[in-house]
């Protein structure tokens, strides 16, 4: 006998964008509402990031990692990303944000790490997907 069970250790989400640009973009700002509101985030600070990795999947994978530890050494949230260049094996992306302050930003849940479980971009209908599970 077995019951399935509702793991709260995982958020899985679907990101679909107009391409990869966009869904770069998209998936920062998915990441930053699974940890707070974002449109309560003020942009006086600018992070540029260059990402490495072979193709699309393992850079946005790689860029999910960076962002946790933002987070986790700097307490700092986007509200606003922007890409700058994308090459075949890196690409360099800016963000606009703050620290977090817990008077001003509630806490939705903190994003320990992203698994490569079902981490897969696919196109589907002139769209760009991106699934992806993070640990929170």
């Amino acid at each position: 006998m077995f019951k399935y069970v509702n793991n709260t250790a995982d958020i899985e989400l679907l990101i679909i964008s107009d391409g990869k640009e966009s869904l770069i973009t998209d998936a920062v700002t998915a990441f930053y509402e699974v940890i707070t509101d974002t449109g309560r985030i003020e942009l006086s600070r600018t992070i540029r990031l260059e990402i490495e990795g072979d193709g699309p999947e393992e850079q946005i994978y790689n860029l999910f990692s960076e962002l946790i530890y933002l987070f986790d050494t700097q307490m700092f949230l986007c509200g606003y990303a922007e890409i700058r260049e994308i090459k075949k094996h890196s690409l360099v992306i800016e963000l606009k944000g703050e620290k977090a302050d817990e008077e001003k930003h509630a806490v939705r849940k903190i994003i320990k790490a992203v698994t490569l479980h079902n981490f897969k971009i696919e196109h589907h209908e002139g769209q760009t997907l991106l699934r992806v599970i993070f640990d929170v």
